[in-house]
């Protein structure tokens, strides 16, 4: 195993780099298919503690539903990644309990989330933009706490956004103008702040009801609300 330093922008992750990667310190990083501004699809993020890809540390080739596409990995922010090779992966698992159980409750994590966006992906950009940041609040709690809001913690671009759902920048620009001037959200440089958790919980609900199910054996309802 070895620890390297990864920046900004660098892609650390491809078909030719089939290593499993835990990232270090402040690092977070974006998984996506496609690898410029004019096509890409935004999978996943990770964050400080996070597996990177579970779906590289168990088979290196990309997933069949993906096609030809290829999974890389885009650094948000600098930090630093544990490496493991891909020849010693098999063995660190089997050595590593906890590890195997990380694999596993990411893999699960990672197609969660890719099945719900998928089972709302025929209705409006608002609820499916409202889905997604409650789930990140779900999987990454805050940046910071704050008295007016919860900022969430990963690192977000309407770009990103709009990649993710499969939506355009300009209908995502839009929502989000609304949420502001509705006192939903506040946005700053790739940051978003819930500062209205509730009102957030409950367009990415009832804007979904009947497609909308919990997670695990809880719903975001008693999850998130105090």
């Amino acid at each position: 195993m070895t620890i390297a330093p990864v920046y900004r922008g660098e892609i650390i992750l491809s078909g030719q780099q089939p290593n499993l990667m835990v990232l270090r310190s402040d690092c977070w990083v974006r998984l996506q298919t496609g690898n410029s501004d004019s096509w890409r699809v935004v999978l996943d993020i990770a964050g400080p503690g996070d597996l990177l890809s579970a779906i590289h540390a168990v088979n290196p080739a990309s997933p069949v539903w993906l096609g030809k596409s290829e999974i890389v990995g885009v650094v948000l922010k600098r930090g630093h990644l544990l490496v493991v090779p891909q020849e010693k992966i098999r063995e660190t698992i089997n050595k590593l309990p906890a590890l195997r159980e990380h694999v596993i409750h990411r893999l699960s994590m990672q197609f969660h989330i890719a099945a719900r966006m998928h089972a709302i992906s025929r209705l409006g950009v608002e609820p499916r933009l409202a889905f997604l940041l409650v789930s990140l609040l779900y999987r990454y709690g805050e940046q910071r706490r704050l008295v007016s809001g919860a900022a969430l913690a990963p690192p977000l671009s309407q770009p990103d956004l709009a990649a993710w759902i499969g939506a355009s920048p300009a209908s995502v620009a839009r929502v989000l103008q609304q949420w502001r001037s509705d006192g939903l959200i506040r946005t700053g440089h790739s940051t978003v702040t819930l500062v209205d958790v509730k009102g957030m919980i409950t367009l990415a609900t009832v804007s979904t009801a009947g497609e909308m199910p919990s997670w695990g054996s809880h719903s975001l309802d008693e999850l998130l609300l105090p």
